[in-house]
């Protein structure tokens, strides 16, 4: 690995080199056949230019007598030349290595006699038929015919025409002398960028650069390479600073008592806590899964335009904020918006119900507590009395009576262990033993307890929890919050019951659970979680239950550090959002 890069810049290098030598000797090597070539042709035209001075002076070819022509081609010292006269219809009217040229075949077509009828000259290596031989023709044209001048083109020829390897050599001595060159240099600079590579690896991964080879050489590049690295230094220690002032910063978010938000110029959230997503569902008659939904909800207009008008207006020096309070489902809450000076903006949403709603709590819970004890005691009296005072009544009425006051006195034993586990949570909390518990197995349970009577009334029941998210809580109170808020549904709600894990953070988790059922009237939701609080006392006595199910709901959620709300949903039913603290 350490060489990879050495290696890298080598091959690179040779490459690029090569391509460089490689370009210069494929230059080099067609200049010299076109240099030796051009010396071959220009001999030969000498000798063209010679036969037609002689032909002007001497030759007739159309004269029946010794030819001159061949007597003068006797005389030349180099007897493997071969001359050709061919006019411009093709036909040949000399040759001195062949007798019977008036009889050879029309020349028109021969490349040589081709390029020299269009272009003056022209040349061609090819195999004669006639003399079975190759040769190297060299054709030329003058006025009335074309002289076509030839040599064999055998090993003589051929070494006319070879090109000098001098060059080719020389060139592959330096090839090789740069090669050790480049091997040097890529290894020093192959060292640095190594050690800079296996830095920047590190560095990525936000690893202690400790122990690792810092030491660059003393070159512009190894400057640069320890200016990265103390640069790095120095961002890795404002990192760790700035990791702590986060830390803080997510801790103090996750434990206020306040929804809230910080959002973008353009409105994308930056971050957020899960009590503001709950706050702004609980305010708002529409389905909100995001922050941005908050933008949507037509009771924070006021808000909206403030913001906007502050990132649309003067810049901001400092920042601007603006309060809104919206009562809502029973509810009452404090808006807070405040803009910076770089437009973007925090959004703080505070539940302030809840102070008047203790305040009532403890004015009515003893009435409330006297009423539901005395309803029990005063009916389990009465039976007892009429059968004291009917004594010969048959056995099918004292079962009757004796049955009725049973039931009462279960009753009784119900609400006092609901009146115990309220007063456990609210002041032993100490008491409960928390470990990791995984939502998705205890609800599931719930709904196994709760199976006949969801089956009895055909319910559809609609889960959506990831079976890997874990937190930290008490098994006995989080099976109850779950089992009354099912039962609760189950016996007021309609035909469907949808629980769902809708957000998880670093700190806590957020579950919306609803019913398609009627709801309730928008007064009584704000007293939902009052103990002993019934929306309809005829119909509650009938079905069933102690009145505590919904405060038992809320103070165990409380006990985990947790919220919960309660509304109505547009097309129906109640809706229940409920969060935990992760630890």
């Amino acid at each position: 690995m350490k060489n990879s890069y050495r290696k890298q810049l080598f091959y690179n290098f040779f490459i690029l080199f090569f391509l460089f030598i490689l370009s210069v000797i494929v230059f080099q090597y067609h200049r010299e056949v076109q240099s030796k070539r051009e010396s071959l042709e220009n001999t030969l035209d000498n000798y063209a230019s010679i036969i037609d001075n002689v032909i002007q002076k001497k030759w007739d070819a159309n004269k029946d007598r010794i030819d001159p022509l061949k007597q003068f081609l006797d005389l030349v010292p180099d007897k493997e030349l071969r001359v050709t006269v061919i006019d411009y219809n093709g036909d040949v009217r000399f040759d001195n290595r062949y007798k019977d040229f008036f009889e050879m075949d029309n020349h028109k077509d021969r490349p040589e006699v081709y390029k020299a009828s269009s272009d003056g000259k022209g040349s061609s290596i090819r195999y004669s038929n006639s003399l079975n031989k190759e040769f190297y023709y060299y054709a030329r044209s003058f006025p009335n015919y074309i002289v076509r001048a030839a040599l064999p083109y055998d090993t003589t020829t051929i070494n006319i025409l070879k090109v000098d390897n001098l060059f080719f050599y020389s060139m592959s001595s330096l090839f090789i002398v740069v090669l050790f060159i480049l091997y040097f240099l890529t290894g020093q600079m192959g060292a640095s960028i190594s050690r800079l590579r296996n830095f920047a690896v590190i560095a990525s991964s936000n690893r202690s650069i400790e122990g690792l080879d810092m030491n660059f050489p003393s070159s512009e590049l190894g400057d640069i390479s320890k200016k990265i690295v103390e640069m790095y230094g120095t961002i890795q220690h404002h990192n760790e600073k700035l990791e702590t002032e986060k830390k803080k910063l997510y801790d103090h978010l996750h434990v206020l008592q306040s929804g809230l938000a910080v959002f973008s110029p353009d409105k994308s959230e930056i971050l957020s806590n899960s009590l503001f997503l709950m706050f702004a569902s609980t305010m708002s008659s529409r389905s909100i899964r995001k922050s941005e939904d908050f933008f949507k909800i037509d009771e924070v207009r006021p808000i909206i335009d403030f913001i906007e008008s502050k990132q649309n207006g003067a810049p901001i020096s400092e920042f601007s904020k603006e309060k809104l309070q919206i009562s809502k489902f029973g509810r009452i809450f404090n808006i807070q918006a405040i803009v910076f000076s770089d437009n973007s903006f925090e959004i703080t949403i505070q539940d302030v119900s809840e102070l008047e709603q203790a305040r009532k709590l403890k004015r009515e819970i003893t009435g409330n507590l006297a009423h539901e004890l005395k309803t029990p005691v005063t009916t389990v009296q009465g039976y007892l009395e009429t059968i004291l005072e009917n004594r010969d009544m048959d056995n099918k009425q004292l079962f009757f009576f004796l049955d009725r006051a049973f039931k009462q006195t279960h009753r009784l034993g119900e609400l006092i262990s609901d009146i115990s586990l309220l007063s456990k949570i609210e002041e032993a909390e100490h008491l409960y033993q928390k470990e990791t518990l995984s939502p998705y197995e205890i609800v599931h349970r719930v709904l196994h307890d709760l199976d006949y009577n969801i089956k009895e009334k055909e319910i559809e029941v609609l889960l959506k929890i990831d079976s890997e998210v874990t937190f930290n809580g008490n098994h006995g109170l989080v099976y109850a919050i779950f089992r009354n808020l099912v039962e609760n549904a189950i016996k007021y709600g309609g035909q469907k019951i949808s629980i769902q894990l809708i957000k998880e953070t670093d700190g806590d988790i957020l579950f919306r659970m609803y019913d398609n059922g009627s709801g309730v009237e928008e007064s009584h939701l704000s007293r939902l979680f009052e103990r002993f609080y019934r929306v309809d006392e005829g119909r509650n006595r009938r079905i069933g239950g102690t009145g505590l199910g919904l405060a038992i709901v809320k103070n165990a959620v409380l006990m985990h550090k947790g919220t919960i709300t309660v509304k109505n949903r547009k097309n129906g039913g109640l809706e229940f959002l409920f969060s935990f603290k992760k630890s």
